[in-house]
C-alpha cells in the first residue's frame, strides 16, 4: 500500500469530499462530465488514430500513474484489465517517437502533477535538454 489515501480513491479531506460528492450529482456537472468523456475518449481518440503515425526523433516522456486499487464497484480482475489497457495506450503513444519513454510514477494517482510534481518537472527538464542537444547538434 502506498502513502496516498486509498479510501475509494479519496485524496482530500472529508469536508472537500462531501462538497465534491454533492456537486457531482448536479445536472450541469453530470452533463459536463458526459461531454468530456464523449469528446476525450471518443472524438479525440479518433483524431489521434487518424493523425500522422510518427513523431520521428522528438523526445517524448509519457508519465503513467501507478495502477489503482479496485473501486468499490469493480473486481480486481476488472481493475487489472483497465490498468493493462491504460498502459498499452501509453505504450502506443511512446512508440510514436524513436526517443519515446514511458515512466510509471509511483505513489501517484490521476493528477501526477499534484501527487509527484518533481517527476513532472524532471521529465520536462529531460525533454528540454534532449531537444536542446538535438537542436545544437543539427546546427553544427
Amino acid at each position: 500500500m502506498n502513502s496516498r489515501d486509498d479510501r475509494a480513491g479519496l485524496r482530500y479531506g472529508d469536508e472537500i469530499n462531501r462538497v465534491e460528492f454533492a456537486r457531482g450529482v448536479l445536472k450541469p456537472r453530470v452533463s459536463a462530465w458526459t461531454s468530456e468523456m464523449t469528446h476525450i475518449w471518443a472524438k479525440s481518440a479518433d483524431q489521434v488514430r487518424d493523425a500522422v503515425r510518427t513523431l520521428g526523433d522528438m523526445p517524448v516522456i509519457v508519465l503513467l500513474k501507478e495502477p489503482s486499487l479496485p473501486a468499490p464497484n469493480e473486481t480486481a480482475e476488472l481493475r487489472e484489465e483497465k490498468s493493462r489497457i491504460l498502459r498499452r495506450q501509453h505504450e502506443q503513444t511512446v512508440a510514436l517517437s524513436k526517443q519515446g519513454r514511458l515512466m510509471v510514477v509511483e505513489e501517484s494517482g490521476h493528477y501526477i502533477q499534484l501527487d509527484q510534481p518533481s517527476a513532472v518537472i524532471d521529465a520536462i527538464i529531460e525533454v528540454v535538454h534532449a531537444q536542446s542537444s538535438a537542436t545544437s547538434a543539427d546546427s553544427l
